[in-house]
């Protein structure tokens, strides 16, 4: 749910270009696929934060 299967993925790819063919997405939008599961929690904490009950 976090992204930590991606995350450990991206982390054990040792061909830099499999790497950049693999998360061309998230690297084009300034995100690195090692640090989902923090980011992730960052986004869901900022929507709790500004949630209306």
């Amino acid at each position: 749910m976090r992204g930590e299967v991606i995350a450990d993925y991206a982390k054990n790819i040792e061909d830099p270009i499999e790497y950049e063919r693999r998360f061309s997405v998230y690297l084009r939008r300034g995100l690195r696929p090692e640090a989902l599961p923090s980011h992730f929690d960052e986004v869901k904490t900022r929507i709790e934060e500004n949630s209306v009950e």
